[in-house]
């Protein structure tokens, strides 16, 4: 059974079954103002974009995000690297300090991440989960759940950037979809 908990201040929900985490159901947020976010150097480049397995993954996740975002009548997202790279320094730090949730350790927000990231984005929103074992079981567990939902098929974004972070030391995977709009890619 799953145990769900709305923290309405913060518009983010938690949802529970078994060992899987779902998080993030939040809609993209506009932002008209950026002068809120931190001045912070950017985000350390900790991504090997070069790899066959980081290919693999990501574009299967770009083909099932296109393919629900096509059958819901929206355009295509294409795939950012600078979301990609916020994306999966966010997934590997969220695996490091066992901290599962929007909220940073250093209390940034999916916004402050992807500014630090270099991404100049105008609207922006964030997915994650814990516990799946691939692309195609966490994209069921968001499809199903209408937050995450909401961001998949949002109409307000145009990029996408995906991270997963995992170990043979944990048994938890981390996964982060960030969906964005404005951002140089």
């Amino acid at each position: 059974m799953s145990n769900y908990l709305v923290f309405t201040a913060r518009f983010v929900c938690y949802w529970a079954i078994g060992s899987l985490f779902l998080v993030g159901c939040t809609s993209a947020t506009v932002n008209k103002s950026p002068t809120s976010i931190s001045n912070e150097s950017p985000v350390p480049n900790t991504v090997d974009s070069s790899t066959e397995a980081y290919v693999d993954w990501r574009l299967d996740m770009l083909d099932q995000v296109n393919e629900v975002r096509t059958e819901n009548g929206v355009s295509a997202v294409e795939l950012c690297e600078s979301l990609n790279k916020v994306a999966q320094n966010y997934a590997l730090e969220m695996q490091e300090t066992e901290n599962f949730s929007h909220t940073g350790v250093d209390g940034s927000e999916i916004g402050d991440r992807a500014t630090r990231g270099g991404y100049k984005w105008r609207a922006i929103s964030e997915n994650i989960a814990m516990g799946y074992t691939d692309v195609e079981s966490v994209m069921g567990g968001w499809i199903n759940s209408p937050g995450h939902f909401k961001n998949l098929v949002s109409d307000r974004v145009s990029h996408a950037g995906f991270g997963k972070a995992d170990s043979s030391l944990q048994a938890d995977v981390y996964w982060v979809q960030n969906f964005g709009t404005g951002g140089i890619c």
